[in-house]
Formats: C-alpha cells, sequence, structure tokens
C-alpha cells in the first residue's frame, strides 16, 4: 500500500496541516485553502482538486454531527484530552 503513495506525500500531509490551521485561524473552508494549492502547487486537474476538497468535508461534517449528538445528549463538552484518551 506505501508504493502507491506518491513521491511527495509528505507535502500532502503538511498542505492537510496548513489548511487545518489556517481554516481555523481565518474561518475559512479549507477548500480555499486545499483546492487552489492542489492545482498550482501539485498539478492536480481542477475537477480531481474540487473533488478531493468535497472528500475532505465529509469526515469533518460526521466528526461535527457527533459533537453535536454527544453534547446535545448531555454528555458534556469534550476537551480535546478526551479524544487523546
Amino acid at each position: 500500500m506505501l508504493g502507491q503513495l506518491p513521491a511527495y506525500w509528505w507535502a500532502l500531509v503538511l498542505l492537510g496541516i496548513l489548511a487545518g490551521v489556517v481554516s481555523g485561524m481565518l474561518g475559512l473552508g479549507s477548500g480555499a485553502v486545499v483546492v487552489p494549492a492542489l492545482v498550482l502547487a501539485f498539478g492536480f486537474p481542477q475537477k480531481s482538486a474540487q473533488g478531493t476538497a468535497l472528500a475532505l468535508m465529509v469526515p469533518m461534517a460526521m466528526l461535527g454531527a457527533f459533537r453535536f449528538w454527544i453534547v446535545s445528549k448531555g454528555f458534556g463538552k469534550i476537551s480535546a484530552a478526551d479524544w487523546a484518551s
């Protein structure tokens, strides 16, 4: 499976971290960072970059819905320490 990764996989991981930090600090959607970076820096076709950004939204939306469900059931707030344990 690791042989299927592109040689620049580490740069894609850094892009994901950067997109998370920038979108969290500025209140932007991560697609505003990811799509231009994939097209301009990595040479992805536009449709592939947009599809990748859409695929990134699914786990984030699922996590947000799960957190909303936990809090609405009265289990209290979830901190980062709770997720780590």
